[in-house]
């Protein structure tokens, strides 16, 4: 307060936390977002306090840095990632800068337990395994059914068999390192928001993103050129990919987006 007894400032500091006085009634403000008439944004608890991070606020994403308590205006780095942020602060894209790790360490066929490996390294889970130890804790179907765990050996290339680890089961193994959730039926807009997030998907795409070719078994329908990689980020019309078989690249949404929508099946790692 000034001296005339009136609010004489918009933001107070008291015991160590921040508050902000509507200077148009002289009330501490207890709504979720302020925009002032200087053209500062803040963020607010529902107790009036400042709080500082990601958060979203009619259909857009904003970042508030924790130092100055200010919508971010131009691009950040949060930990490893990178944010991209449009002039009037809207969160547009984002690189979880996710570590890459090379399935032919272990097998042709062994995507999916390294791109799990990768989305929980990028959490930092499951620090003390590498994939030559992590594969060896994968559950393994004993009639070849992707659904239970997987199919087949992930060494080699099997004619005739469907070699791979479906959602649910390749979840329930990965929260044995972490917290991981099953998010197959995702749009692409939602698996953008876990990026946003700050959380690497898994994503069951094909090969080259070519279209897909099925394949008819016992258990049901697969797609034979199935491949599995982990999605770290996103901007203007790009998603970034650890492709497990093809290396750390930036691939066109319309191609990320046709091969992700033939099955939308994706794990998320938070």
């Amino acid at each position: 307060f000034g001296q005339d007894g009136r609010i004489a400032t918009k933001v107070y500091q008291w015991a160590g936390t921040y508050y902000y006085f509507d200077p148009s009634t002289y009330l501490r403000v207890d709504n979720n977002y302020v925009q002032s008439q200087w053209g500062d944004w803040y963020m607010f608890g529902n107790d009036g306090r400042i709080v500082s991070g990601l958060y979203n606020w009619m259909g857009s994403t904003y970042y508030f840095d924790p130092t100055t308590y200010l919508k971010a205006e131009h691009d950040f780095t949060l930990g490893h990632a990178n944010y991209f942020v449009d002039p009037s602060g809207i969160i547009t894209g984002v690189n979880l800068n996710a570590p890459y790790i090379n399935q032919y360490q272990v097998g042709d066929m062994a995507c999916e337990a390294t791109s799990l490996l990768e989305a929980l390294h990028g959490k930092g889970y499951a620090q003390n395994y590498d994939i030559q130890s992590f594969i060896k804790t994968m559950p393994i179907s004993k009639n070849g059914n992707p659904n239970e765990g997987f199919g087949g050996g992930y060494q080699n290339v099997t004619p005739g068999t469907f070699q791979s680890i479906y959602p649910a089961p390749l979840a329930k193994w990965g929260s044995d390192f972490g917290k991981v959730q099953n998010i197959s039926g995702s749009t692409p807009a939602q698996i953008r928001q876990q990026l946003i997030n700050g959380n690497p998907v898994v994503v069951y795409v094909t090969m080259h993103w070519a279209a897909p070719q099925y394949g008819r078994y016992w258990w049901g329908t697969g797609v034979n050129n199935s491949h599995v990689m982990t999605v770290d980020g996103y901007r203007s019309g790009q998603y970034h990919v650890e492709d497990p078989a093809g290396g750390s690249y930036w691939v066109s949404a319309q191609n990320f987006e046709n091969a992700y929508n033939i099955k939308r099946f994706a794990v998320a790692v938070y």
